[in-house]
């Protein structure tokens, strides 16, 4: 389920984002969705590797991603990393 969000961001970066919309030719939205979430799946990458590593615990990753357990069991099965 996508959900709307407001956030404001520094200038330059605005005009990063832009330069990139054109570059690509996409929307300013379509980039700046990108990019948040490649940050989202970078965060995950992270704190998988802390947790295989002991870290940290199956409850912080969740509680960090904003997740309940169920919710992180998906999400890691969804993208193949092993508990």
């Amino acid at each position: 389920m996508a959900v709307e969000i407001a956030v404001p961001v520094d200038e330059k970066v605005s005009k990063y984002v832009q330069a990139l919309a054109e570059a690509e030719r996409k929307s300013y939205s379509d980039v700046a969705r990108a990019l948040l979430e490649e940050g989202y799946k970078r965060e995950i990458e992270k704190l998988h590797a802390s947790y295989s590593r002991g870290e940290i615990t199956l409850r912080r990753m969740a509680r960090r991603l904003g997740l309940n357990y169920r919710e992180l069991y998906q999400l890691l099965a969804d993208k193949g990393l092993p508990l």
